[in-house]
């Protein structure tokens, strides 16, 4: 039967704020370590209503603060009349005696008023609610008021090497005063205030003494401390994840105690309150026991929905409006549910390494709720250490089964993705069609048998990120665009893709078959083909999803093969079309790894205004339309290879009506390497250029390639404007059977604005003997300055002459200069109808100009066309007058044209030498510059 409340004799009950004058101190001592807790089977609940997604919280674990001592509790004369409750600070060495009054430790308190009631059968689970309030002032325990405010101070329960039962109970006696029997410690467990209610006769929460709190395992441990410490230097063995809170006494809206108070201004009311089981005598009744805490600065904001309080219907969340929204943490059996609960399925109330009794069910929460990234249109296979139970643990009480984890999972995500779970929670996730750079989410529920968690608690966030468009031409049709489920066609992915998507196309059968109408790329879309891995970003890093294999084909029978729009990649293809390959203007950066580039009618590069970061295997073009070209880079920077294979010919073959590469950087500084191509029958075989007003430069490597049949030049280097160029040819081949120029580097720079740099080393140049030809010239127009070495390169056909160097047209304030070092090169030409010159310096073009030139033979094999009728030398020169002449290493007389002739004759096997107009010769020694890169 219930039993009436029990009231001090004499005195009446006292309400919370009577003072009894017992002034009370904190001792100074920090918090102990916890351990997994679990919760008790409950009665049925109401079924909580899902909230919507957004709305659930991330309730992280949040360390307590600074740890302000030790207090113990004391219940004396439980069930009598006369019960008291007192508290005593207490030195970390242990419990006996009164703490000492150490200066900026500890807290003040008062005791206010206690309470007792009993309700149930003895013996058969009744038992006995008590409870003491006691007043806090924000003051040390030698009544040194706090400068700072306090927040949300807390009682910690804790067990010492003192107490009885790895519990926080101590001294606990029956009423003879021989001690209780320890096995009922374990079940004295803490609740919320609590009155008898007159009009049922049954437990009801008493108003104002609601200050029950419990915490997960890792914010009672002291390892993890906003100031971490440990349970020894707290005077604990462990810290159990429950205690009492604090409150303002003037104000329901927070929890502060100010600082500085005044010396009778408490302004803080904590109710502690357990309740013990009654036995089946009353003298075996616990009549006197204390409690071990551990005084705690807490800096969140939290109330706490008691096991009573579930059945008493919850009042929690108005306790948690009062406090501005405060976070709610319940236990198993809630019918809580919503953005503000901190589910904690169970908290131990003793046990310091195994538990011995808890409240809650029988599992806990043992970390954050993964947060889990895939890829758009890509399933996700998630293992058992990462799935529906890997943040939850069965913790039974010691002695009795641990009960198995079940787990409910949906068919589908809130977003509409595919769930498929396997019994040990392991589960596959198939986002929805299209999610993209988005978070869906998978609600789950987990049960031990008797409690399962509220919806919303238990939720795995998918970061849905890049999005990905598959493409596989003998998929089944039609797919929807997932990885499980390609398209067949890719203008069907073209038709679903938005800005910045993937659209990635398997090798599929090998054909263009689905993929022969061209594609228009979206502004940052990439189109990779599985020549490459498919890498995608996801999370902080990169995942590989499809490891490379063979290039897919992308094609257009009537058009270009891909048309840029901008800041797109193209990647792991081959690209072909009819009037272009790729195609794009102002197109941002293209970042390329392809394997042909190839259009049938027209351009295979068609590049307008971007940057290049691109690598192609080769390119080839046949462009009839008139004055197109097979490559054409306009205002293009960056880089661009073409590798080949290693073989002749493997970088492409390129055929155009007007230019094969044509290269005009305008204002960009474009890097380009050719490697093994072939450029044949065009009007030229490669043109760069810039114009005067050009800022813009090239770095330009060709190795290995062949320009055959090309009707003007095979390489023409014409840089006009400001930047300063690098070209590197070697090992090229260069014929024809018109009588052009082979290679041609022709600058009209600005005076002083650049300098030119090429190595032109161990090509073959062999042209018609007809025309008016030279096998290679370079030549300084103007202003600027060009530094070339010509190295081991073998010219034996040409119509005019087989190497020509000069340095003309300057005139003051624009003298340029052309430093130039022949070295190791063969120069001749088979019998022709012209008699020929093998090579040509010429310093000034006519009488006063001021430019220079420096040329430094050395070890070359020159002759010219042996004709009975004309003189022809292996080497002619000409000085004008005004120009400067430079021959390193020069002796004797620079005016006597027999020294300079055979002072060059000596140092080039014998060649033979002649000068045109000795008069104006006025040679120099001095030093070539070669080029520095």
């Amino acid at each position: 039967m219930n039993g009436r409340e029990i009231r001090p004799p004499r005195r009446g009950h006292l309400g919370l704020g009577t003072v009894l004058g017992l002034g009370l101190l904190l001792g100074c001592a920090p918090p102990a370590p916890p351990v997994a807790v679990t919760p008790p089977p409950t009665a049925s609940q109401p079924t909580p209503a899902a909230p919507a997604p957004t709305e659930t919280p991330v309730h992280p674990d949040v360390p307590l603060a600074r740890a302000l001592g030790l207090v113990e509790i004391h219940f004396d004369h439980v069930g009598s009349d006369d019960m008291a409750a007192s508290a005593q600070t207490l030195p970390v060495s242990g419990i006996s005696g009164q703490a000492l009054n150490t200066p900026g430790t500890g807290i003040q308190l008062q005791l206010a008023s206690r309470g007792s009631f009993t309700t149930g059968t003895r013996g058969a689970g009744g038992l006995r609610y008590l409870y003491a309030t006691f007043r806090v002032r924000n003051a040390d325990g030698s009544g040194v008021p706090y400068s700072s405010s306090r927040q949300n101070l807390t009682f910690v329960a804790a067990s010492t090497p003192s107490t009885i039962g790895e519990t926080p109970l101590s001294t606990f006696k029956k009423f003879d005063g021989t001690a209780a029997n320890a096995a009922l410690a374990p079940q004295v467990l803490p609740t919320h205030g609590m009155t008898l209610d007159p009009l049922n006769g049954q437990p009801a929460l008493l108003p104002g003494g609601e200050d029950f709190q419990i915490f997960t395992e890792s914010e009672v441990d002291p390892t993890r401390f906003q100031t971490p410490t440990t349970a020894a230097a707290l005077g604990v063995t462990r810290l159990f994840p429950y205690g009492f809170v604090v409150r303002n006494v003037g104000t329901a809206a927070n929890r502060t105690l100010p600082a500085s108070p005044g010396a009778a201004q408490f302004d803080g009311v904590v109710t502690f309150a357990v309740k013990v089981p009654l036995q089946a005598s009353a003298s075996d009744d616990p009549f006197s026991f204390s409690m071990m805490f551990q005084a705690v600065d807490d800096p969140n904001t939290r109330v706490t929905e008691s096991v009573e309080e579930q059945a008493l219907g919850s009042q929690v969340a108005a306790r948690a409006t009062a406090l501005g929204s405060a976070e709610v943490a319940a236990l198993c059996g809630t019918p809580l549910t919503g953005p503000r609960l901190k589910f904690i399925p169970s908290v131990t109330t003793a046990g310091n390494t195994a538990r011995l009794a808890r409240l809650g069910g029988n599992f806990v929460l043992t970390g954050p709720a993964p947060v889990l990234n895939t890829v758009g249109n890509t399933g996700l296979n998630v293992a058992a250490t990462d799935g529906f139970l890997s943040r939850v643990q069965a913790v039974a009480v010691a002695g009795q089964t641990t009960p198995s984890l079940t787990f409910s999972a949906p068919a589908t995500s809130t977003r509409g993705g595919d769930v498929t779970a396997q019994p040990d929670g392991s589960f596959s996730f198939n986002p929805k069609v299209g999610d993209g750079n988005v978070t869906d989410t998978i609600d789950y529920s987990v049960s031990d048998g008797n409690c399962t968690t509220p919806t919303g608690v238990l939720q795995t966030k998918v970061n849905v990120g890049q999005r990905v468009w598959y493409v596989k031409n003998d998929a089944a049709a039609p797919g929807d665009g997932r990885r499980s489920a390609p398209l067949t066609t890719l203008s069907a992915a073209q038709s679903v893709s938005g800005p910045n998507d993937i659209l990635y196309v398997y090798t599929g059968n090998g054909t263009a078959s689905g993929q022969n109408a061209g594609i228009t790329l979206q502004a940052g879309q990439k189109l990779i083909g599985q020549g490459v891995a498919l890498t995608v970003p996801l999370g902080a890093g990169t995942t590989t999803i499809e490891p490379a294999g063979a290039r897919p084909m992308v094609g257009n029978a009537a058009g270009a093969g891909v048309t840029l729009a901008t800041n797109n990649t193209v990647s792991g293809l081959n690209v072909s079309g009819t009037t272009g390959g790729l195609r794009g203007t102002n197109f941002g950066t293209l970042t390329a790894n392809l394997g042909t580039v190839s259009a049938s009618a027209g351009p295979a590069l068609a590049l307008d205004t971007g940057t290049l970061d691109a690598t192609t295997v080769r390119l080839d073009a046949a462009n009839p339309v008139a004055g197109g070209a097979g490559v054409s880079l306009t205002g293009v920077g960056g880089t661009l290879s073409v590798t080949g294979t290693g073989t002749a010919d493997s970088g492409g073959t390129v055929t155009a009506s007007g230019t094969g590469y044509q290269i005009k950087p305008g204002a960009a500084a474009l890097q380009f390497t050719l490697d093994r191509v072939k450029v044949q029958n065009s009007g030229t075989g490669l043109s760069f250029r810039t114009e005067a007003s050009d800022s813009g430069r090239v770095s330009l490597t060709v190795r290995n390639s062949t320009f055959e049949g090309n009707g003007s030049a095979g390489i023409e280097l014409l840089p006009d404007g400001s930047g300063s160029n690098l070209f590197t040819l070697t090992g090229n081949t260069i014929r024809n059977t018109t009588g052009s120029t082979g290679l041609a580097y022709r600058a009209q720079h600005a005076p002083g604005s650049s300098v030119d740099q090429g190595r032109i080393t161990g090509n073959t140049v062999n042209l018609a003997t007809t025309g008016s030809g030279n096998g290679m010239t370079v030549s300084v127009q103007g202003g600027g300055a060009a530094r070339f070495l010509l190295e081991n390169n073998t010219i034996n056909g040409y119509s005019l002459y087989g190497l020509s160097l000069s340095a003309q047209g300057g005139s003051a304030g624009s003298a340029g200069r052309l430093d130039a070092t022949l070295r190791g090169n063969t120069v001749s030409t088979p019998a022709a109808a012209l008699p020929l010159d093998g090579v040509n310096l010429l310093s000034g073009a006519a009488d006063g100009e001021q430019n220079t030139l420096c040329a430094n033979l050395d070890n070359n094999h020159v002759s010219g066309n042996p004709d009975p009728g004309a003189v022809t030398s292996g080497v002619v020169l000409r000085q004008r007058s005004g120009t400067t002449f430079v021959l390193p290493g020069l002796t004797g007389s620079g005016t006597n044209a027999s020294n300079v002739q055979s002072f060059i004759s000596s140092r080039n096997n014998g060649a033979s030498v002649r000068t045109r107009s000795s008069a104006t010769l006025n040679a120099q020694a001095g030093t070539c510059v070669e080029p520095s890169f």
